[in-house]
């Protein structure tokens, strides 16, 4: 939690910055409130960031190996990355069962991203600042 924490407060600081400050102030010489610019204007532009930080983090937490080793200790509650680490024995690994893990691990992030990929805009706010 306190690493994708850390990591999604870095991406999304670093977006937001990216959204010029006179479009806001644009908005509210148009008549919005500063709650308002806000919601319009930098939520409404930062959102593929927010995506973008939402998958980052899920697969930060999906693939995390560390935290699931250290805290379980029974096999009744493994994580998937822990799952596949039992297929591995000292001498021989069953590479059939492991794949077909490895495929089913793959298939929620590439839901999530099915899912969320229309909500992405490529140059949103590029012809928003006119003459600068």
């Amino acid at each position: 939690m306190a690493a994708t924490m850390t990591v999604a407060c870095w991406m999304m600081a670093a977006y937001i910055d990216s959204i010029p400050v006179s479009l806001e102030e644009a908005a509210w010489i148009d008549g919005c409130s500063l709650a308002g610019g806000f919601v319009r204007i930098v939520l409404r532009n930062s959102l593929p960031g927010i995506l973008s930080t939402a998958i980052f983090t899920f697969l930060l937490s999906w693939n995390d190996y560390l935290v699931a080793l250290v805290f379980l200790r029974s096999s009744d509650r493994y994580t998937l990355p822990l799952g596949l680490q039992t297929f591995f024995q000292q001498n021989s690994v069953d590479w059939g069962p492991v794949m077909a893990l490895a495929v089913i691990m793959m298939l929620p992030p590439i839901l999530v991203f099915a899912a969320l990929n229309r909500y992405f805009s490529i140059g949103g706010i590029g012809g928003s600042l006119a003459g600068q």
